[in-house]
Order: structure tokens, then C-alpha cells, then sequence
């Protein structure tokens, strides 16, 4: 990591909880064997040698399955791969180096640490021994007759399982599809914006009255606040005396009983009833920020652009419509008000000339009246100063009185009346006019009560496509919506460049295409443990969960390919024995070794997937995935997998 220049951070000490169960998988896988041969031999160096060289084939077949699959993530772009590639990179130099130690470190160790038990020095820990070993052996013998079993009963055992995969493959579209899992960071950021009217002693005097409503609200998980009068953003980019932004700091999650996803929606809800003259967003701030920022903006977007802005109006409107019969819909913004008022003179030119008055001295004046204009700088001290001419009117109400009484010297001397040659008129205008791509735009934002961004898509959209635009408007999905469509479009192509990968290697290991195909067949399965574990956590489909699934394809065959090297081990001349022996006295003598890489990976990624601590959210479905597929996967290995063997083999 410190070559690569990574450093410790949310996404790498993610990388390093899923890879700390995993990384004591090939050590067992080899331990484990290396024992079985001491038993037999008696001889610690050759049962290290022998032990070694019977699994070092499928320890490092299995680990270079794993590590391939990471290879595609590194190629993937824009945020989730920034995202990703510290996750992926993190666990192939932990798995990289515990396949070094397993087959180098591992033996050296017991070649020379390896003893007969002396029963008589250790007795309470050789009857705790010998009772472990009894209650295993019962556990080995059951296992040998439900395999005995499924095998007599292959077409109830393979329609089962095929049941199984049709109900999760069907359960996914109950999942919820979002970008990134929003985290309760204990921050929340609101942008309001008043009436154009407003001065800035009166945005901050509005400002006053929300911090004190909100804190009479919820009073009990607000520890601070800021706001920030003229400004619309943590970035200050918007700079205006009508406009304010403030964040709200809460106490820490544990120590409150609601969490900022309940917040949210009841300040929103609140400050839209109680609080007058006030057009405002509020969002969850922190690391969400952050992303949304990244990812083009929170909630639900689509940008409607085009070359008349009139035209562009009238379908976000259109649009927002729409979107506000949608139940996940909470409120629905443009980015775009007609709040502003505009000044419009009409010059007379035969006028002016007539009367002495040039163009450029009633721009300037007019200027110089209603908004202000810098004359130069002033230096005192080493420090400068900008110099700007202004009048009282400037940022007051504009009015038809004060635009009459507006005069200006003449070259002939005489003071001349603005109404004496223009015609003056106050107009509605747009705050603000956005473009992209050199085309006018439009961003209409929903914001959602549950980040199912999926499910809106697929409710909203055939709704918009009906509606009848004007010609020249169009329009796309836009924000976190646009960004989760890229990036799962790349990370399933990774996926599937990752399976090949995966194959690839196992056919070079086997030298053969049946049983690479055989270990593939597990892959699928996989999906009824991650459904069914991101279900029960209440997880969503995010890049971090496809990330997850994309771990498990490497993964997930680790166990088939020990497995299988182990029946070809016993099917060899040196054993001799036929495929159904092979297959059943394989499966015995790898189970303690499967059940000890499942139970040590679990135990591991138990408090990732549980998700404790703030920020938890966004890696506890990377976490959860590899859990729930783990979590069956004994079964599924120590089961399906004989009676694929057999059935293929045959």
C-alpha cells in the first residue's frame, strides 16, 4: 500500500475487513493437511512436504482466482472506480501475501514446531481436544450420510437448488437500486433561498427564526449549527443577499434515537408548513455531500435543455408534475425561480441625440444607481482596497417612482429625466440561467423518502416519455441516477470479464474444460445468499454490493477448487479410487477445512456487515454480500457440488 502511495481510509479499512477472514483460508486449507499426514507419517518434515505439495496446486489455483477477478476493477472509470480500486487493490495485497505465507512460512513452522501430544502435560486441553474431535466426528458422520443421501435423490437435490436460484433471481427486483448507501455522518445541510426583495439584514434575521425552529424541533439532537447569510452553498459559489445555506451538526448516532434519514423528512416537512417566504432543499450532509457532489447532485434529476427557455420552462413543469404523483416523492425543485425582478430600458436614440445624451452615459448611471461599479483600488499599508461608486438605491426595492425621478447631466449641462428618452419598465426574470453543453438547462430534482432510484426510474420515466415537448426540448437523467446506470453497466461487464478470468486459470490449473465449467456452475448459485442477506439487513443493490458480487466470483470457487483437486487426488493411481468413493471421501476429508475458512470469514465480517460506527453504511454492503453467500455456502459446496461432479463426470 505505501508503494502504491494508498493510505488508511474508509474504502481501504473496508478492504482490509473483508480480506482478514480470507487471508487465514490458505493457511488453514494447508495446516489442516499438513496434520492429517503427521498423524499417518509420524515425521514432521515429511508430513510438511507432503501435506504441502498435495494442496499447493489448488492453493495456488485458488488464490490467483481471486486476485484475477480484481484485475477489470482497476480499469473502471470515473467515481466508482476511484471508490473501488482502493477496495480491490487492498484485498489482492492481503490475499497476494497470505498465499505466500501458507505455502512457504506454514510448513517451515510446523516442520520444526510439529510434536507428539503429551497427553499426560496437557490433559484439560487434550480432553477438550478429544471432545471437539467427538462432537466433529459426529458432525462428519452426519454429513457423510446426507451426502450418501442427495446423491441417491440427484434430481430432488438439483430441482431444489434450481428452485432456489429462480426465487432469488425473482426476489431481486424487491431490492432497492441506488449509487452509493447514504451514511448518517450526523450532518445536515440546508439551502434557502427568500424573496428577491430580501436584504441581506433580512436573510439573516429569517435565518435566526429557522435555527431557533428547528432547534425548538428537535431539541434533543442538535449539538450545533451554522448559518451562512448570502451564500447558497458550502462552496460559496452563489453569492447573493437573498440566499442562505446552513449546516446542522448532531450529536453522534448513538447517543440519538432517531437517525438523519427520519430528520430529514420531518425538518422538511415542518419548515415547508411553519416557515413563510422561503424556497429551500435540505439534504444529508458529510461524506453524502460529498458524493452527491461527485455524482451531480442527491435524490432523483433529470435536465430538460433546449434553445428556448420559455419552451425548456414549460416542460420541467410538465415534468415536475409527474414526478410529484410519484409515493417515493417527497417534494420536486427546478433550479430555476422567476423571483427576480429586471430593469428594462427602451432608449430613444433620436431622443438622446436631440437632448445631448449618449448611450454609454446612461448605462453608466444606471449602473453606477442600481448595482454599483469599481472606479479603481486603493493601496494603504501594503494592504489594497477595491474602490466602488455606488447610490443608496443600490440594492433596494426597485419601483416605478424611483425609476422616474432618475436624472443625469446632459453635455449642454442641463439635468435630464431618464422618462424624457426611454421607456422604463420592471419585469419578471429568472434567477438564474444554467447551460450545458451550450445548450439552456433545466434540472428538475425530486427528493425521495426511500433511495430506490430504480424504482422511480422505472415508475416515472414511461410516464415522461408520453408527454408531448415542444420541438427543440429534450431531455436525460441526470445526478446520482445517471451515474448509478454507468456504473453498474461497467461493473457487471467487469464481472463477467472477472468469471472469464477466473476460468481461464482454472483450466491451466485442471487442464481440462469440464471441470472449470463444474466449479463455474457455483457462481450463479451465489445469488441466493447475497439476496437474501442484503434483504434481511434492509441493504440496497449499490456499486459497493455489486463490488461484493464481483469479490465472490473469485472467491466463491475457492472451496470447489480444493474440492475437486482433492477427488482427482483420490481418483490418481496412488489411491485408486472410483469416482462416487472419491467424491463422498473427498467431500469428508475437506469438510473441516471448508467449515474453518467459512467460520473464520464470517466471524470476520460479522461487524461489517452489522455496520457499527458512523460511516458504516456505505462499505456494510460489501460486507453483507460476501456474508450471506458464505453463509450457505457449505451447503451448496459440500452438497450440489458432488452430484455436479458425478453428473458431469459421467
Amino acid at each position: 500500500m505505501s508503494i502504491k502511495g494508498q493510505g488508511l481510509n474508509l474504502m481501504t479499512l473496508g478492504g482490509l475487513t473483508v480480506a482478514i477472514g480470507m487471508i487465514v483460508d490458505n493457511s488453514i486449507v494447508v495446516l489442516e493437511n499438513i496434520h492429517k499426514q503427521y498423524l499417518l507419517l509420524g515425521d514432521a518434515k515429511k508430513a510438511a512436504s507432503k501435506g504441502t505439495a498435495e494442496v499447493g496446486g489448488s492453493i495456488v489455483a485458488s488464490t490467483t482466482t481471486t486476485l484475477v477477478v480484481f484485475i477489470p476493477i482497476l480499469f473502471v472509470r470515473g467515481f466508482a472506480g476511484v471508490i473501488l480500486s482502493d477496495v480491490a487493490l487492498t484485498i489482492v495485497w492481503a490475499i497476494g501475501a497470505s498465499m505466500i505465507v501458507a505455502l512457504v512460512v506454514v510448513p517451515m513452522l510446523c516442520a520444526y514446531l510439529l510434536k507428539p501430544d503429551d497427553k499426560s502435560r496437557y490433559l484439560l486441553q487434550q480432553r477438550a481436544a478429544d471432545t471437539w474431535e467427538r462432537g466433529y466426528g459426529k458432525v462428519e458422520n452426519f454429513y457423510r450420510k446426507t451426502l450418501n443421501l442427495a446423491l441417491k435423490n440427484r434430481g430432488f437435490v438439483l430441482t431444489l437448488t434450481i428452485l432456489l436460484l429462480g426465487i432469488s433471481v425473482l426476489s431481486v427486483r424487491f431490492l432497492g437500486f441506488e449509487f452509493l448507501s447514504e451514511t448518517d455522518m450526523n450532518e445536515i445541510n440546508l439551502s434557502m433561498d427568500f424573496p428577491s426583495t430580501y436584504t441581506i439584514e433580512d436573510t439573516r434575521n429569517k435565518m435566526m427564526e429557522i435555527d431557533q425552529f428547528c432547534r425548538a424541533l428537535i431539541p434533543d439532537e442538535i449539538e450545533t449549527s451554522a448559518f451562512y447569510a448570502g451564500v447558497g452553498d458550502s462552496f460559496a459559489i452563489s453569492t447573493k443577499p437573498n440566499i442562505g445555506y446552513a449546516r446542522i451538526r448532531l450529536v453522534p448516532n448513538r447517543q440519538r434515537k432517531r437517525t438523519v434519514f427520519e430528520l430529514i423528512p420531518l425538518l422538511r416537512r415542518e419548515i415547508a408548513a411553519n416557515i413563510t417566504d422561503i424556497d429551500f432543499s435540505i439534504e444529508n450532509g458529510g461524506l453524502a455531500q460529498l458524493v452527491n457532489v461527485a455524482t451531480g447532485g442527491a435524490g432523483f434529476r433529470l435536465e430538460v435543455f433546449g434553445s428556448n427557455l420559455d419552451d425548456i420552462y414549460q416542460s420541467a413543469q410538465a415534468i415536475a408534475a409527474v414526478m410529484k404523483q410519484d409515493p417515493s416523492v417527497e417534494t420536486v425543485n427546478l433550479n430555476i425561480n422567476f423571483n427576480e425582478r429586471e430593469l428594462v430600458s427602451t432608449l430613444s436614440t433620436d431622443y438622446m441625440g436631440s437632448l445631448g445624451v449618449t448611450a454609454q452615459e446612461a448605462a453608466i448611471t444606471s449602473r453606477v444607481i442600481f448595482n454599483g461599479i469599481e472606479t479603481g483600488i486603493f493601496r494603504y499599508n501594503d494592504k489594497t482596497y477595491d474602490m466602488v461608486l455606488r447610490s443608496t438605491l443600490a440594492g433596494e426595492e426597485i419601483t416605478d417612482d424611483i425609476l422616474n425621478t432618475i436624472t443625469l447631466q446632459s453635455q449642454t449641462g442641463n439635468m435630464i429625466s431618464y422618462a424624457n428618452f426611454s421607456d422604463l419598465s420592471l419585469q419578471n426574470a429568472v434567477n438564474v440561467i444554467s447551460k450545458e453543453n451550450k445548450m439552456k438547462t433545466i434540472t428538475v430534482t425530486a427528493s425521495l423518502n426511500n433511495p430506490d432510484l430504480r424504482g422511480i426510474q422505472n415508475r416515472v420515466l414511461p410516464q415522461i416519455e408520453k408527454l408531448d415537448f415542444p420541438f427543440g426540448v429534450n431531455w436525460m437523467v441526470a445526478g446520482s441516477a445517471a451515474s448509478m446506470q454507468e456504473s453498474f453497466s461497467s461493473l457487471f461487464s467487469m464481472l463477467l470479464i472477472g468469471a472469464f478470468l477466473v476460468y481461464m486459470v482454472m483450466v491451466i490449473q485442471f487442464e481440462r474444460f469440464i471441470q472449470p465449467l463444474i466449479i463455474m456452475a457455483s457462481i450463479p448459485f451465489a445469488a441466493i445468499g447475497i439476496v437474501a442477506a442484503l434483504m434481511a439487513f434492509g441493504s440496497t443493490l449499490s456499486i459497493v454490493s455489486i463490488m461484493g458480487i464481483i469479490t465472490l466470483a473469485g472467491t466463491v470457487v475457492n472451496t470447489a477448487i480444493v474440492l475437486i483437486d482433492y477427488t482427482n487426488l483420490l481418483r490418481s493411481p496412488e489411491y485408486n479410487q472410483s469416482l462416487e468413493d472419491a467424491v463422498v471421501n473427498g467431500g469428508v476429508s475437506r469438510l473441516k477445512p471448508i467449515l474453518m475458512s467459512v467460520l473464520t470469514t464470517l466471524i470476520g465480517l460479522l461487524p461489517m456487515a452489522i455496520g457499527i460506527g458512523e460511516g458504516s453504511e456505505i462499505y456494510a454492503p460489501l460486507g453483507q454480500a460476501i456474508f450471506g453467500d458464505l453463509f450457505h455456502q457449505p451447503l451448496l459446496h459440500c452438497i450440489l457440488f458432488p452430484f455436479c461432479i458425478i453428473k458431469l463426470s459421467q
